[in-house]
């Protein structure tokens, strides 16, 4: 009424840049390069074409949530850096406003859960690839969002938000299927709110019923009827739902998620980074327990902490579902992701469930300090993940393939055909190298793999013969991501060779060897396509 903000806003707000900081103490280690080798140049090129589209994976929405990333840093990948971050960050806000609306009387848990959310995914490796993770991390963001817009619909009786909900989930639905279960069990939340003042008319849920029906049979229709847009889904899922293989890889899920808390090495625990975030971890637990003035940290006792753990644990088994159901399940990455909403809730209700048999005034401090560890063991985990990658990352040798190139060949004459004979396998695909030259190049140039026993050609089957290079995108893909049939003439052909000795690219003067021989009147000569200088 007089223009300043409620007390909840305040308190969201003051819990909103606490948990950045937390999450700041870890992620500000994590290298904006850690490269799987296989998406991360794919991406960034269909960014720079603003492509949304994956249509043999029927997901017309697939990039929404990268899309940014490229638009934020168009000459690297920095932009992913910060984008998967800030998802990160708003799915732990986010999961704080859900809990703290759902009647808990102290914004303490909901602290908790929206820190652990942030930070703990201890077996997830691929969480810190920040270029491809920010498909998981925007979707889980998507599907947090849907559930609190939906919850707050319930509490205002408001329409608009509950059709802002509806379309959130189609929206997230659509760009990565595997959101699809939590979000089915997302009305199960309504029930433990009343209606609002102006009450809850069951016609309401119509506005958010349809677009996730209409989600919902969008999604599976086409796998299930085994139709070409659910090609990705058919070839890479490999779909094993023998009951007893399901719940064998669901717990090896449960496992892989909680069993960290007590077998991390205490080695990791030793940076400094990880005594900064427990410190400014137990500092905001302090100011958010002094700024609700010692409010209660639950009501309704133990059998309300064990029904928010169980709760917990459910909603991390739906978000685990998509996974176990297949043979993909038996590995965790990319697993953590909207499970860990699931696991963060358990583990802050578990913690005050440790705490309940102490007296009032102490339970806040045992809560805070069983936080402590899940913070502490949580960034550890990531600095370890971290240093993983600073071994494993393809960056540093497909960046440097890159660079050879360019100091070979500056730039080329429009329609030519970078081919790489690659004895060192830091390539692992070719549409990874073929977007890689398109967006180094600016699609004046597009490229071919070459390595040995290779077989794949995964969206660009290609073929050598008596007219030239002849590469035809699969059907699906020519249209949505403006990729058309070529023909490049053996002189429209500038090659490279890495060779096991230095793994440095070097300019084939000569056809290589390795290819198939060059047809009768054909002819290979790189100087006429390369711009710039002469080549070495």
């Amino acid at each position: 009424m007089d223009g300043r903000p409620s007390r909840p806003v305040v308190e969201t707000c003051l819990a909103a840049l606490l948990l950045l900081a937390v999450l700041l103490c870890g992620y500000s280690a994590v290298s904006p390069t850690n490269f799987g080798g296989y998406d991360e140049w794919w991406i960034r090129s269909l960014n720079d074409r603003l492509v949304l589209d994956v249509p043999y994976a029927n997901r017309p929405l697939n990039f929404l949530w990268t899309l940014p990333g490229g638009l934020i840093d168009r000459t690297g990948f920095r932009g992913y850096y910060v984008l998967h971050g800030a998802y990160l960050w708003l799915a732990g806000v986010l999961l704080f406003v859900l809990l703290r609306r759902l009647r808990m009387d102290s914004p303490l848990v909901p602290f908790l859960a929206g820190a652990f959310a942030m930070i703990w995914a201890p077996s997830d490796r691929a969480r810190l690839c920040t270029v491809q993770g920010t498909f998981g991390s925007g979707s889980t963001m998507g599907l947090i969002l849907a559930v609190v817009l939906l919850v707050e619909a319930r509490s205002r009786g408001s329409r608009a938000l509950l059709a802002a909900s509806g379309a959130v989930a189609w929206v997230t639905i659509r760009s990565y299927e595997a959101t699809l279960p939590p979000l089915l069990a997302a009305p199960v939340l309504v029930l433990c709110l009343p209606p609002g003042a102006r009450g809850w008319p069951r016609a309401w849920w119509l506005a958010w019923a349809l677009p996730v029906a209409l989600a919902t049979a969008q999604a599976v229709a086409p796998a299930a009827q085994g139709e070409e847009a659910s090609r990705y889904q058919m070839e890479n899922a490999r779909l094993d739902a023998r009951p007893a293989a399901v719940f064998s890889r669901l717990a090896f899920q449960y496992q892989r998620h909680l069993l960290p808390l007590v077998t991390a090495g205490p080695r990791e625990r030793r940076p400094g980074r990880v005594t900064l975030a427990v410190a400014l971890f137990a500092g905001g637990c302090f100011l958010v327990h002094r700024f609700t003035r010692g409010g209660t940290i639950v009501n309704g006792g133990a059998r309300r902490d064990l029904l928010i753990v169980g709760g917990g644990l459910v909603a991390a088994g739906l978000g685990y579902g998509p996974y176990v159901l297949s043979r993909i399940g038996a590995a965790t990455d990319r697993t953590e992701y909207a499970s860990g909403l699931g696991i963060a809730t358990a583990l802050a209700a578990v913690a005050v469930l440790i705490a309940r048999p102490l007296p009032a005034r102490w339970r806040w401090l045992a809560t805070t300090v069983l936080g402590c560890w899940v913070v502490a063991v949580g960034t550890g985990r990531m600095l370890a993940i971290q240093r993983y990658w600073d071994g494993r990352s393809s960056f540093p040798q497909q960046a440097a393939t890159l660079r050879e190139l360019k100091q070979i060949a500056p730039d080329v004459e429009p329609h030519t055909l970078v081919v790489l004979v690659d004895h060192c396998g830091h390539w692992p695909a070719v549409f990874a190298f073929r977007h890689a030259v398109e967006w180094t190049y600016e699609r004046r140039a597009t490229g071919f793999l070459w390595r040995p026993g290779f077989r794949g050609q995964l969206f660009y089957p290609t073929v050598f013969d008596a007219g030239g290079v002849r590469t035809v995108p699969w059907e699906s893909i020519q249209e949505a991501w403006d990729d058309r049939p070529t023909l490049h003439r053996y002189d429209e052909i500038v090659a490279l060779i890495r060779r096991p000795e230095d793994c440095r690219a070097a300019l084939a003067p000569e056809w290589p060897h390795e290819l198939s021989p060059l047809p009768p009147g054909a002819r290979y000569d790189p100087a006429e396509r390369i711009l710039g200088h002469a080549p070495h």
